[in-house]
């Protein structure tokens, strides 16, 4: 992965420095083609806000509702609370599941 991102890397660079418009269209380019590993949706007050202590690495990982919707968390110890403002979903982040 950190190839595709290097190489990701010096082609926007080499745009940016002939034409911001031309930057801004790379830039899209590049956001669909390396995906984000890690979701970091950030809770709003209400949110749903899921808990599976079967897979948390410990008890401050959480999942936002789309995440938890993608998974398959069938048999396991599974919870839910309406958010707080602030948090962020923990999908995707190898260290926290």
């Amino acid at each position: 992965h950190f190839l595709v991102r290097a190489a990701c890397c010096d082609s926007f660079i080499s745009v940016v420095e002939n034409d911001v418009t031309a930057a801004k269209q790379r830039l899209d380019q590049v956001g669909q083609s390396c995906p984000r590993l890690v979701c970091q949706y950030v809770f709003r007050r209400n949110d749903i806000v899921w808990i599976c202590r079967s897979c948390q690495a410990d008890e401050t990982c959480v999942m936002c509702n789309a995440c938890y919707l993608d998974s398959d968390h069938t048999g396991h110890d599974v919870y839910f609370y309406h958010a707080q403002a602030g948090g962020c979903c923990d999908c995707g982040d190898a260290d926290a599941w």
